[in-house]
């Protein structure tokens, strides 16, 4: 079966999923932990999500709205986390064995960030719709999209994987300031955004449990 997928207002973490007989369901971006690894690991396995009516779907694609879809939460939060690191950074010295929990704090606080704000979505569009209400179903989604589109996705995701690794052990290694706001400002996007990338505005050939 071939379907489309569209963003949703102010919600990152949800996609509307329109099949060729016109019926639409709402999939969770977030609910395959593995796509934070790689995002096109979603497409081995099943999505979660729900039926929804073509009401829901009207108050919910972002295109019946004329409003900017924007959040600034992340970058308050990143900030927060930056200054907290920096301000413990200030009282370890240069080199020191406690630079392995400075990276630990880096890697949770990011981790925090991204399943607070994963969680405050699912509490905003709770809404607009309950979801505990609707029929559940496990969708399998696969993008009809050019080779050279999908090489270009895949490698991306690789470069931003090999990054922070990259600086996690030159952090780690050398303790040094400059890398930390890198490898913060790094965690978070990989985390927030790399994840949800397998599923953006296209078409896919669609399977239902």
């Amino acid at each position: 079966m071939i379907s489309e997928i569209k963003n949703i207002i102010h919600n990152d973490r949800y996609k509307v999923l329109i099949t060729e007989e016109n019926e639409f369901y709402l999939i969770d971006a977030d609910s395959q932990l593995k796509t934070l690894l790689f995002a096109p690991l979603g497409w081995l396995g099943k999505y979660e999500g729900v039926k929804i009516t073509q009401r829901d779907y009207d108050d919910l694609i972002v295109q019946k709205v004329n409003e900017k879809n924007s959040n600034n939460s992340s970058f308050l939060y990143t900030l927060i986390l930056f200054l907290f690191v920096l301000f413990l950074r200030m009282f370890i010295p240069e080199d020191s064995k406690y630079s392995m929990i400075t990276f630990l704090i880096i890697l949770l606080g990011a981790l925090f960030i991204k399943f607070y704000l994963s969680y405050r979505e699912k509490q905003l569009l709770h809404k607009k719709i309950f979801l505990e209400t609707y029929e559940k179903v496990k969708i399998r989604v696969v993008p009809l999209i050019r080779v050279d589109r999908l090489l270009k996705m895949i490698l991306i995701n690789l470069l931003l994987d090999g990054t922070s690794i990259a600086f996690s052990l030159l952090y780690i290694k050398r303790f040094n300031l400059l890398y930390m706001p890198f490898l913060i400002i790094n965690f978070i996007f990989l985390l927030l955004l790399i994840g949800r990338a397998a599923l953006t505005e296209q078409k896919y050939k669609v399977s239902f449990n």
